[in-house]
This record gives structure tokens, C-alpha cells and sequence, in this order.
């Protein structure tokens, strides 16, 4: 660095070298300050002889007709404030009004997005290749809210700033191929999750490019293009765009902790976005906590497909929080509240501390019996508990905080939908009804209808607080206790129980209370359903206890033990038959997302059977052979809609609907032939595509394999 040459400065001021430099007379002349005056000189216009003086002098002034550096010497053509309409990043090229190629020259590099849809001036070498674009107009990146008729505004979320809309105003909302631009009034007025705004001189918005957000994850690794997330979900990012601090970036440059907004519209538009809040909790609301002095609902989004503030559970999952979970959280520190762009609670993370309650089931080795003693109403139960210990308890009415009925939770005092359960009107006339009612039917307790069970073989839940007192209790009716009308084949791999009202999923945490050879603590074999290695089978008449479509507990008097056959779902890529062509002796299939070849022990060919459909195959354990063929309960349809964070795939035709895709589902395309299939992730699902569902059961809506055809 060193000083300015006299009167330097104010020469070059005058000449237009300082355009964009701040610099006096008096200031060190800094290396940075100089290359940036040197750009500037590249424009301005040459001086040379232009004349001659009386004493035959020669005269210098700017050269006629004009001329520059950069236009006349280096062979660069300039355009001067030309809009950027599109751009292809694979392509790595972009279009702008008035300027006559859309490459981009090797080495030369700009942020594609950062341009998009702003005015710009332009150098082309005489390759005709862009060489250098620098943005003339001012753009924002937020969460907008788009306003029309009076208003006639956008107002900017995050930074909270308001810009009237010009009369050029145009939009490009959420198609991301950055093509084709829709008049201001197909831009529906409201908030949008994500937006580029780019305003003209007079701070009036010209252009609008704006997205919603239907999917999130919270990174916790990524290799390449593949992000897993904190449930070890895999997401394939490669042909998203992806933005970061309002610029194109590669999935690779997330970290663990980073929070991924996106939705599967054409390649996919995601933003990788982390602001957060650390603090303790200092109030719980009904619909919200606060935080550091600020109020931050449980409703996350600004659109309705994030409807919901999410946290890891207990169990390592991915749930809603919600006024539980915050009190599990509050007295433990500090928790950190990831934000979305308007300041909305995306994602929660903090230590949980001991739920308030815990829920324990248990099984009635005789029927429930009412008490009075002291004016002290009360039941007594004798159970023998989840761990399989016989335990009697004594419960007093007014000690209960709340009675789940059917899954619904009452607290007591408290009005839900009209109906009102207080300890007092929980009497044991209303016990005395249940116990003499043969066929267990209504009876009113207080002003809630329950249709309970409290006869020996029933489930009951005990919920007891910190000090091991049971402060709720759960009770079953007709409608959540329910008798299966068919074998649940569990070594054959039913994951389902069927009933008269519909099938509902065994979970891997499903209790199985076998009471085969008796009631007893001694007799009843207690189980999660995944653990239950030796059951080969439930008999018809188990009673299932369910909630939400899922089978919380069964109770069977006849559980068969486990035999040497195994059912797998494959979807049949070849199969030959033997000479004579009447029989299957071997097929090749897709098994759990990996290509499997079994010998068939020469079954005749079934009715229907194709390469390219699914079957379930009973494979003989021993041998290792297919003893039987049976089709696959399967749905079809074009997709309507993907929702990769909650699992769902919703397609239309003549089995139309939303269906729940279970843990560890595959995706596999076999559009290059059955033979030719690959397995694919669930955002490389297109809209559009045709696609076979394969249900776990005929009569659900869960889907263990999806097959794009």
C-alpha cells in the first residue's frame, strides 16, 4: 500500500474510476481499492489526439466515436441492464434478454440463482461466451406474504419489511424450472415458505419467485448426494435444486443439525436453512411455550403441509411436540428451537426428563371388584403386570387425575366435547353396572358413555406418577377390544389382525398376553410382538386391543408354537419352467430390496402368475424351496402426491387414496423391464408415474412395496 499520486483522486472521480470505491485523497491506496479502480478503468471511455492547439500543439480529449478498453481492445461486447430469465445448472448455462448466447465460459463463475430474474450487466468475448455478469437491481430471499388489491404489496417475514408491487410485476411460483413466468393475478395472495424478491430502483417489486415446502429433515449425516436423517432415513438429493444462504449449493454441504425444507415439485427445491433459539422454558401454553421472553406456537408452518412442531421422543422417534414433551423438557435446561423464516418453531431439541406418568398394562386374573370403606369409594384389581409380576392394587376414585376411555383421554374436572368426569361422579353403582352387565354394554360413568371391561382376561391400564401412585386408568370397550375372525400367521409373516371392524398392524412393541395354560403370573407368557420367536401362530377369538389402526395388546387362550416355513413378499423378475412347461421349477425375484433366486418344488403354474407381479412365496426352511404361490394384495394407480417425511404416497384411479408406508419399505423401478429393475429412493417418485402399491394386508392402507412401472 502506498499514498494516492497528487490530485489523483479527484481525476479519477471525475473520469468514473471510483464507481463502487470509497476513497479520498488521504487514504492509503489499498491493494483491493486498486484492482477494483483498474475493473472500473476497463470501461471507461479512451482519450487520445483529438486536435492540434494554434502553436501547433496537439490537444487530447475522449476519443470520437467512443471507445474502451474492454470493447475496442480486448474484443468484449457489453450489455448493460438485461434481465436474466432462466439458467440450467446442469447445463451450467443461462438466458438474458438481449445478449446472444447463453454459455458460460470455462472458469468463469457466478451463483446461477443469485442472478435469476434480476437486471444485469453482461460481457461476452468474442468466443461469444458470458464472461462476467454483475446484478444491477436489489433481490431478498424469505418467507413472503403476498398481498393484492388495496395492499397490492409483498412483505418480506423475516427481515419484516413491506415493498409495493410495480406494475411489471410478474411471478413464478413453485414450478422450478424457471421457464415460464404466471401474471401477478395467478399468484395467489398468501404466505409462501420460501421466495426470491427482486425490486427495481424504485423499491417496487418486479419479480416473484416463490416455493412451499411440503417435506423437512433434520440432518444427522450425508454422503454425496444421500442425507440420512435422525430416524436413519435415507433422502437422495441429487437432482434437487438446492439452496443455502440464498445460493446454489450441493447436498454435501449440510451438516449434522442442519434442518432441510424441500418438496418434490419437478427435480425437487430444497433449502437448507438453521436459525435457532437456546433457552430455557419458562411457560407452557395450550398452543405454544416461550422462550427467552418470545411466544413460539406448535404450528410450524406457514403452510398447511407443516402443520406441526416435530421432536425426538424417548424412543428415538420423530413425534409432535407438544405440551407433554414441554414439560418433559422444561425443567431440564436448556432447549433449542430451529426456526423457520418467519420465525416459526420447525424442530425441537432438548433433554427429556421423567414423564409425569408411566403406563403400565395388565391383565385381570379375576373380574374388578367395588368397594366402599371409610366413605371412601374405591376398585380393587388383582393383575398380573406387563413384566409378568401378580400385583394387587386398591384405587381410589378421588385419587385419579384422569380415565381414559377407548383411547380418549378425560382429565378429571375437566369439559371435553361436552362430557365431564369428576372423581365424585365416578361411583360404584356405575362399577356395580359394568360387573352385572354379562355383555359388558354401556353405562354411564358421570356424564361419559363407556362401554368398559372389568371381567377377568381384560386389559386394564394403570398409570402411576413419579411416587409410584396410580393416577389414571385405561379402559377398553367393544370398540377398541375386539375378537380377530381369522389365524394370525406371524411365522408366515402376517403383520396384521383381522377383525369384524377391519384389520389392524401388529407393531414390533405389540404385547402378546398368552394365557395358553392359565391366568396365573406362573401360567401367562408375556411378550413384544418381534420377540415372540417361538409363536407360529394366534388362533382365531384373540382379543386385540387397538388404537389408531395399530394393535396395542392381544390376549389369546390358544397361541400355536412356531413350525419351519417362511413367507416373503417377491416381486418375480424371471422364472423358468421345467420341459414340459406346465410347471414352475425356479424364480428370480426382488426379496427385501436385493435379487434372490429360489428353486420351486414343480408347483403348478398358479392362474395369472407373470413376470413382472407379486407374490407372497412360502419357502420351506429346511430345504430352502418354494412350497407355495399365493398373489400379493396389491393397489394401482398413477401418483397424485409424495410426502417423503411422513411416508405417504397417495394415488388415484380405481383404488385412489393415501397410503402409509411402513418402516423399511422399498421402492423398486422396473420401467427397463422386471429383469432390469433397480431400487430407487421414494423422492425419486414422480408425479405421474404408474406405480403397483403392495399392502401388508388386503384390508389396510399400509404399504410395504412400491413397484414403478
Amino acid at each position: 500500500q502506498g499514498t494516492w499520486p497528487a490530485n489523483y483522486i479527484g481525476r479519477a472521480a471525475n473520469e468514473g474510476i471510483l464507481k463502487g470505491v470509497n476513497v479520498a485523497s488521504s487514504t492509503n491506496a489499498l491493494r483491493g481499492l486498486t484492482a477494483k479502480m483498474l475493473l472500473n478503468t476497463l470501461e471507461v471511455p479512451l482519450w487520445g489526439a483529438d486536435g492540434y492547439n494554434n502553436d501547433g500543439s496537439v490537444t487530447y480529449g475522449k476519443l470520437v466515436p467512443q471507445q474502451t478498453l474492454l470493447e475496442n481492445m480486448l474484443n468484449v461486447a457489453v450489455y448493460k441492464d438485461k434481465e436474466v430469465t432462466s439458467y440450467d445448472v446442469d447445463e451450467n448455462e443461462i438466458s438474458i434478454t438481449g445478449v446472444p448466447t447463453n454459455e458460460i465460459a470455462e472458469g468463469v463463475s457466478f451463483d446461477l440463482y443469485d442472478v435469476y430474474r434480476n437486471l444485469v450487466d453482461v460481457w461476452v468475448n468474442d468466443d461469444k461466451e458470458i464472461i462476467y455478469v454483475a446484478k444491477t437491481t436489489t433481490s431478498f430471499i424469505d418467507a413472503i406474504e403476498v398481498k393484492h388489491g388495496t395492499a397490492n404489496e409483498v412483505k418480506l417475514l423475516g427481515a419484516d419489511k413491506t415493498y409495493k408491487l410495480s406494475a411489471a410485476y410478474i411471478a413464478d411460483i413453485g414450478t422450478g424450472d424457471h421457464s415460464d413466468v404466471n401474471r401477478k393475478n395467478e399468484a395467489t395472495p398468501r404466505k409462501y415458505d420460501l421466495a426470491k424478491v427482486v425490486v427495481d430502483d424504485n423499491n417496487r417489486v418486479i419479480f416473484v419467485d416463490a416455493y412451499d415446502f411440503t417435506n423437512f429433515i433434520v440432518v444427522k449425516s450425508v454422503d454425496g448426494n444421500i442425507v440420512t436423517d435422525i430416524e436413519g432415513t435415507e433422502t437422495n438429493l441429487k437432482d434437487f435444486q438446492i439452496m443455502k444462504n440464498g445460493m446454489l449449493v450441493d447436498a454435501k454441504t449440510a451438516v449434522k443439525g442442519d434442518i432441510i425444507m424441500f418438496n418434490t415439485v419437478d427435480d425437487g427445491f430444497a433449502e437448507i436453512y438453521t436459525k435457532s433459539v437456546e433457552g430455557t422454558i419458562t411457560n407452557i401454553f395450550s398452543d405454544g411455550i416461550r422462550v427467552g421472553g418470545k411466544t413460539y406456537d406448535f404450528n410450524k408452518g406457514l403452510t398447511t403441509t407443516l402443520a406441526d412442531t416435530m421432536y425426538v421422543n424417548e424412543d428415538g422417534d420423530l413425534a409432535v411436540f407438544d405440551t407433554d414433551a414441554a414439560k418433559q423438557m422444561k425443567d431440564e435446561g436448556n432447549v433449542a428451537l430451529f426456526l423457520d423464516r418467519d420465525g416459526k418453531m420447525l424442530f425441537v431439541t432438548g433433554k427429556l426428563g421423567d414423564i409425569e406418568s408411566s403406563k403400565v398394562a395388565n391383565i385381570l386374573i379375576s373380574n374388578i371388584t367395588a368397594q366402599e370403606m371409610f366413605g371412601e369409594n374405591s376398585i380393587r384389581a388383582v393383575v398380573v403386570n406387563e413384566e409378568g409380576k401378580r400385583v394387587v392394587k386398591t384405587v381410589a376414585l378421588r385419587d385419579l387425575d384422569f380415565v381414559t376411555f377407548n383411547n380418549t383421554k378425560v382429565k378429571v374436572g375437566d369439559v371435553a366435547a361436552g362430557s365431564k368426569v369428576d372423581y365424585f361422579e365416578i361411583v360404584l353403582d356405575d362399577l356395580r353396572a359394568v360387573l352385572e352387565d354379562t355383555n359388558l354394554h354401556a353405562t354411564n360413568f358421570g356424564e361419559v358413555l363407556a362401554d368398559s371391561q372389568f371381567s377377568a382376561d381384560s386389559i386394564i391400564e394403570f398409570h402411576y406418577d413419579t411416587d409410584g401412585n396410580v393416577v389414571g386408568l385405561g379402559l377398553f370397550s367393544g370398540v377398541t377390544a375386539i375378537a380377530t375372525n381369522a389365524v394370525i400367521d406371524k411365522d408366515g409373516g402376517d403383520r396384521f389382525a383381522a377383525t369384524a371392524s377391519g384389520s389392524y398392524r401388529l407393531m414390533n412393541d405389540t404385547l402378546l398376553f398368552d394365557i395358553s395354560d392359565g391366568t396365573s403370573a406362573d401360567d401367562t407368557v408375556i411378550t413384544k410382538w418381534s420377540a415372540s420367536k417361538d409363536v407360529k401362530s394366534v388362533a382365531v377369538g384373540a382379543t386385540v386391543y387397538v388404537k389408531g389402526g395399530e394393535v396395542l395388546y392381544i390376549v389369546s387362550d390358544d397361541v400355536n408354537a412356531l413350525t419351519d416355513e417362511t413367507d416373503v413378499t417377491a416381486l418375480v423378475a424371471t422364472r423358468k419352467l421345467n420341459a414340459a412347461a406346465d410347471k414352475i421349477v425356479e424364480i428370480k425375484a426382488w426379496v427385501n430390496g436385493a435379487e434372490k433366486t429360489y428353486e420351486v418344488d414343480s408347483l403348478a403354474i398358479p392362474v395369472g402368475f407373470a413376470v413382472g407381479n407379486v407374490y407372497t412365496l412360502t419357502v420351506d426352511d429346511v430345504s430352502g424351496k418354494v412350497v407355495k404361490i399365493v398373489a400379493a394384495s396389491v393397489v394401482t394407480g398413477d401418483v397424485v402426491t409424495v410426502n417423503t417425511s411422513a411416508r405417504e404416497i397417495e394415488i388415484d384411479g380405481v383404488d385412489a387414496g393415501t397410503y402409509k408406508l411402513v418402516t423399511g419399505f422399498k421402492v423398486i423401478d422396473i420401467t427397463d423391464g422386471p429383469n432390469d429393475g433397480e431400487v430407487i429412493n421414494l423422492v425419486n417418485v414422480a408425479v405421474g408415474d404408474t406405480v403397483t402399491l403392495v399392502l401388508e394386508d388386503a384390508n389396510a392402507m399400509f404399504v410395504e412395496l412400491v413397484v414403478v412401472e
